[in-house]
């Protein structure tokens, strides 16, 4: 176990913490929302501090394991990543886990990307250590601004979201993902022995740049057609709510036009009754009533 002790006393510390922190956060905000109540931000804060002690965990297991695995080398930091992602969203996401895994997709790909960038710094070494650490701790909080992207522009309903798009946006992500692994294993074993290791980490830096934007901006452009899917379905619905109050005005209206006229007939004939009355013409006055009752006899 000597490898897994030299992760707390030679990879764990200060940026490689804060590290850990921002992705801790950026999962639990992404994939449960936080209520602004009390509770909600306790409940957070609990599973904040579970998931970095989980990502710790896996990753100093997976820091061991590369002894006997030699291909996790610099893999055992996303592949942390990975797993306390998918394990996060087992254990917590229950309502809508159609969108909860599309999210999961997206912030998995760009946590990777994320780290597979990050991760370069601590292998160069014309550096000084310092300001390696500085550049880790700048570069993870990108992160944060994944988080904000995907909170800010949440899903609504997974029913507004083309299957194929949805398709897509999840292939891409797996292939960021895939590719992210391809990568290192080339630079293990093709890159490394014919390419200076100055140049791989600059192709792989690059590659991890290529890969966060490519996933943001698959993720910002599915959310854009479901905005927009869901605005025409308002739209619709509220067009047919106004087609349908028009016509229900309509009949209103009609109603009452029937009322005021059965209103006018009433008080004509009430007048027409009254003067007959007033005359001592009843016998008029009964022929009236009979012709009003439809030929029924009229009450003496």
């Amino acid at each position: 176990m000597p490898r897994f002790i030299a992760y707390f006393t030679d990879i764990f510390g200060f940026a490689h913490a804060y590290q850990i922190v921002v992705i801790a956060v950026s999962i639990v905000t992404v994939l449960t929302p936080i209520k602004k109540d009390r509770r909600s931000i306790l409940i957070a804060l609990a599973r904040i501090a579970g998931v970095f002690a989980a990502r710790v965990l896996i990753e100093a297991l997976f820091f061991w394991g590369a002894d006997f695995m030699p291909w996790l080398g610099r893999l055992c930091f996303p592949t942390a990543t990975l797993f306390v992602v998918i394990l996060y969203t087992v254990l917590f996401c229950r309502a809508r886990l159609q969108l909860r895994f599309i999210e999961a997709a997206i912030l998995s790909s760009a946590l990777l990307a994320v780290d597979i960038y990050v991760v370069q710094f601590a292998f160069l070494t014309d550096l000084p250590m310092a300001l390696t650490q500085v550049l880790k701790v700048v570069f993870s909080s990108i992160n944060l601004i994944t988080a904000s992207v995907l909170v800010r522009y949440k899903l609504a309903d997974f029913r507004y979201i083309s299957g194929l798009y949805a398709a897509f946006t999840l292939i891409n992500s797996a292939v960021v993902i895939v590719s992210i692994y391809v990568i290192e294993l080339l630079r293990m074993y093709v890159f490394t022995p014919v390419i200076p290791e100055t140049e791989v980490l600059t192709m792989t830096a690059i590659f991890g740049v290529a890969m966060y934007v490519m996933t943001i901006v698959s993720y910002l452009t599915m959310y854009n057609l479901c905005d927009k899917t869901e605005r025409a379905i308002s739209l619709r619905i509220e067009k047919t709510i106004i087609d349908e109050n028009a016509k229900l005005l309509d009949v209103v209206q009609k109603n009452l036009d029937d009322i005021r006229q059965i209103r006018h007939d009433v008080k004509n004939n009430y007048v027409y009754l009254r003067m007959m009355l007033e005359n001592g013409q009843t016998d008029e006055m009964n022929d009236y009533l009979n012709e009003l009752c439809g030929g029924g006899a009229a009450v003496q």
